[in-house]
């Protein structure tokens, strides 16, 4: 019973005891800062957003290829020479020259004038670039979908505990009843075990429901990084305002423009890679001060051309290639994939928003019956012809129907939150 007692004070939000003895203060969460929140907090949001600026630094490390290049060296030497290793043979005099100092101070500039391989990179460098861009939304609109899923979750677990109390308490009251009459000698053992049966059930029945609320309300707190110890209320009106955004003009999903990004992306990889082939050509410069010491120095410079012919290297370049080529058949099977998936996705929300507003129609008109039914039974207690029990076993079946229209309207959110996700529109959902 004191287990039971702690988990409906977690779902119920009472205050919790912290180690220091103050109490915590519960939060009250909608939806819509449920999802302000995973745009600022989401660890996949803050991964995708730190590609993006590692994409950004691999363009400019790209384009930094064909810019000049600039440096400078500094050399003093003192050394002797042997002129027969030169090939170089004197008579008389000995080889050995030296010692003897040397001075060159210089800076060399080397500047691409044609790299058909430097060029493609720089394309697939901006490739990469908005692949992870479109990656990033893709991150956002999965974190943002998710998060609103789990709310809805939570808040739905949190409802069923009301369900869960309300049998309690009718089959208490019937477990009263039940010894009464018992005792009274008008009713049978056996309907006072089943009494005692039901009640065991019933108690089990809120300690699930209460456990699983808990389990449901920490995932959210951990989503949006939330202390466990704080309790959270999820307000309990409905998400019409938000979620009547989530069906608006057919787009294009994330998840495909990411795909296609990632075609586009392979297809320029492929490119860069077969111009590799194309030869290089450069210029070169360099000028600086040579000779024996600073002071004993003179200006010399030095300019050209330089061509470089890819002849053979042992094969690396065609397995470049080729795993290029094989990567672009792969981006687009998945880009196909994902347009069937996001065809599918778009149709079954549709279809389960259908369903889910036809059953919110028959639960409200059973909740409306068993609204009556409540109040027949309260006016009986009223009038000396009914019984107590009565009017707890009608707030048992009324909670019952409240809690299946709450569970149709659950359907209908959660089908409004795939269909966003599907159109790509979840961040719409919190925009004002």
């Amino acid at each position: 019973m004191r287990r039971l007692a702690l988990l409906l004070m977690c779902v119920c939000c009472g205050p919790w005891a912290m180690a220091t003895g103050e109490m915590e203060q519960p939060i009250h969460l909608t939806l819509a800062q449920a999802l302000e929140k995973t745009r600022d907090v989401s660890t996949g949001i803050l991964v995708a957003e730190a590609r993006v600026q590692q994409a950004a630094a691999r363009l400019s490390q790209a384009r930094a290829t064909l810019l000049p290049q600039i440096d400078g060296t500094l050399a003093g030497n003192r050394q002797t020479t042997d002129l027969r290793a030169s090939g170089i043979q004197f008579s008389g005099a000995g080889p050995h020259i030296g010692p003897y100092n040397t001075f060159d101070a210089r800076v060399h500039i080397t500047q691409a004038i044609f790299d058909a391989g430097a060029m493609e990179r720089l394309r697939a460098a901006r490739a990469g670039e908005k692949l992870s861009a479109s990656q990033s939304q893709k991150a956002r609109e999965d974190a943002l979908a998710l998060v609103a899923t789990m709310y809805i979750q939570a808040q739905r677990a949190q409802q069923h505990v009301a369900l869960a109390r309300a049998v309690l308490k009718r089959d208490r009251k019937a477990l009263e009843v039940a010894q009464t009459s018992y005792k009274q000698g008008t009713g049978s053992l056996v309907e006072l075990d089943k009494a005692k049966a039901a009640v065991s059930q019933s108690r089990y029945a809120l300690r699930a429901a209460a456990s699983d609320a808990l389990q449901k309300r920490l995932d959210v707190a951990a989503a949006l990084k939330i202390p466990a110890e704080v309790p959270i209320i999820f307000d309990e009106g409905d998400h019409r305002l938000a979620l009547d955004k989530a069906d608006g003009p057919q787009g294009l999903s994330p998840d495909i423009r990411a795909a296609r990004d990632q075609v586009s992306a392979q297809d320029a990889q492929t490119a860069a890679a077969r111009a590799d082939y194309w030869p290089k050509l450069s210029a070169v410069g360099n000028f600086g001060r040579l000779g024996e010491t600073p002071s004993n120095a003179s200006n010399t410079y030095l300019l050209g051309l330089q061509a470089t012919i890819p002849i053979w290297e042992g094969g690396s370049k065609q397995a470049s290639l080729a795993e290029a080529r094989a990567k672009v058949k792969e981006a687009r099977a998945m880009l196909e994939d994902a347009q069937l998936q996001n065809q599918a996705q778009v149709i079954d929300a549709r279809a389960d928003i259908s369903k889910a507003k036809m059953l919110i129609r028959a639960k409200t008109e059973g909740l409306s019956v068993a609204d009556e039914q409540m109040t027949i039974a309260q006016k009986r207690v009223g009038w000396g012809t009914g019984h107590q029990l009565d009017v707890d076993a009608a707030q048992a079946q009324k909670a019952q129907a409240q809690d299946e229209r709450q569970e149709a309207m659950a359907l209908l959110w959660t089908a409004k939150v795939s269909l966003a996700h599907a159109l790509g529109r979840m961040e719409s959902l919190i925009e004002n």
